[in-house]
């Protein structure tokens, strides 16, 4: 046996006795965070992800994230210091590609879409919700322009709107994540 891959192997033996690693990789997406600036004032922090719906396989030392469906669905994490909101009920998307072209468009419901505190910062109220995967892209792999609109349920049980307009969704694509 060659001594390169004898000793990748007693490497990778050895981080998973000592240290449970794993390697993890992740499919392509687009991703949306709100920039520094917006998330010290008074509106609430919003990321969208445009991702595939995925299934964990365990191998051995490794996870891989296979692609459960050929459509996109939206991962929305969704956080605010007050309690102005009470859940998100449904999401209006459009999204476009660079030259203004619109690639999809619709209105979906949120899963699991209830604000909650968390216990490592309960001063802010959090939802990490996504839709069901029915978005169809193709083949993409440009950056990509997003317009969302989500409704929801305010702490008075009125209903909320809350935009996001003409953002940028960049592409995305993880390799290998990190040993642990």
């Amino acid at each position: 046996m060659n001594t390169r891959i004898l000793h990748s192997i007693l490497l990778l033996i050895y981080c998973f006795y000592i240290s449970s690693c794993v390697a993890v990789r992740q499919p392509k997406s687009w991703r949306y965070r709100q920039l520094g600036s917006e998330t010290e004032s008074t509106r609430p922090f919003i990321g969208i992800n445009l991702k595939k719906s995925t299934t964990l396989l365990p191998i051995p030392l490794i996870i891989w994230e296979v692609g459960s469906s050929r459509n996109y669905l939206l991962d929305i994490d969704f956080h605010t210091e007050n309690i102005e909101y009470k859940q998100l009920d449904s999401i209006r998307y459009e999204i476009q590609n660079l030259d203004k072209e619109v690639l999809a468009s619709g209105t979906l419901p949120i899963i699991n879409g209830e604000l909650s505190r968390r216990s490592y910062s309960p001063e802010v109220h959090r939802a990490q919700c996504t839709t069901q995967p029915i978005i169809a892209l193709g083949n993409q792999r440009q950056e990509l322009i997003g317009t969302f609109t989500i409704y929801a349920t305010d702490a008075k049980g009125q209903k909320a709107l809350v935009l996001v307009e003409s953002v940028a969704l960049h592409y995305f694509k993880a390799r290998f994540g990190s040993f642990f």
